[in-house]
């Protein structure tokens, strides 16, 4: 077989980290930490390019506000939310100065997030997620796995609007590192 290198613009952005990378639509969208050149923090940024085989040029499609020392999540899965094509996408908050940003509504960290491919305005999915790193859309049902605290990960059934409590409810431990 013969393999074709195609090039992109990606080294215009400042990534510290892939996080994913998802096929929608006719778009090849891409979650990154991309690091905050001012402080000592990443942001979670979901770029988008149409899908071609010589050039991909990437554009931000959103970043998220809240800059964090470690961004994670990030897991990208197509999505219809109300007859609006767009897709979900993971975000984690047990590395935040405050987990507690998973149960509060201003913040999009520690949630399931759908975006519209139209609008790009964030819905928060579901909330009280910890570390969520994989996910599953198919057949009417939407599936999480979450890194927990110790004895604590998760497969989760996903359902919009509900709080799936982290940290207020786990089955896992405090790693022996936090307070």
């Amino acid at each position: 077989k013969k393999n074709k290198e195609i090039l992109s613009n990606l080294n215009e952005f400042n990534v510290d980290d892939t996080l994913d990378i998802s096929k929608v639509n006719n778009y090849l969208f891409i979650s990154i930490n991309e690091k905050n050149p001012n402080s000592n923090c990443g942001n979670l940024k979901i770029l988008y390019a149409e899908i071609n085989y010589d050039f991909l040029k990437f554009k931000n499609f959103y970043t998220f506000e809240e800059c964090l020392t470690d961004v994670l999540g990030g897991r990208i899965e197509k999505y219809n939310l109300n007859n609006e094509n767009g897709f979900l996408i993971t975000t984690g908050a047990y590395q935040a100065e405050n987990f507690f940003i998973s149960q509060d509504d201003t913040s999009y960290y520690g949630k399931i997030v759908f975006f519209g491919l139209n609008n790009r305005q964030p819905v928060i999915f579901s909330k009280g997620h910890r570390n969520p790193q994989g996910l599953f859309v198919g057949n009417n049902i939407i599936l999480s796995t979450e890194h927990g605290d110790y004895g604590g990960d998760e497969i989760n059934n996903i359902i919009y609007g509900q709080n799936y409590g982290y940290p207020i409810s786990s089955y896992g431990e405090n790693y022996k590192f936090r307070n």
